[in-house]
């Protein structure tokens, strides 16, 4: 996307098709990126865009593995090295529906 991408894990995945969003620029969270882009340089217009961005992510990556592997996602922001580089990621885990009664 314009503001971030999808990636897959480097360590060892915790279920099957675990995966990542990642921002393309350094943001200590997503929510950070969704309202303080004007600390960044951003517009109103480009936080916005952003926001539509993550949540249009989402949306998909539920929809698929409701309809091909019968699973709900779970989202959870995390943040590596808060002191220098910091850069917030969003870790998808894929769970299946009836194993974990979605």
């Amino acid at each position: 996307g314009n503001f971030m991408y999808l990636a897959i894990p480097k360590q060892e995945c915790i279920v099957d098709y675990q995966f990542c969003i990642i921002p393309n620029v350094h943001i200590k969270s997503f929510r950070e990126g969704i309202l303080n882009n004007d600390n960044i340089g951003a517009s109103k217009d480009e936080q916005l865009s952003f926001e539509k961005e993550l949540y249009s992510i989402q949306k998909i990556i539920c929809k698929l593995f409701k309809s091909k592997y019968n699973s709900g996602v779970i989202f959870i922001e995390t943040v590596r090295n808060l002191k220098k580089n910091y850069h917030s990621i969003i870790h998808g885990y894929p769970l299946e529906v009836e194993k974990y009664n979605f």
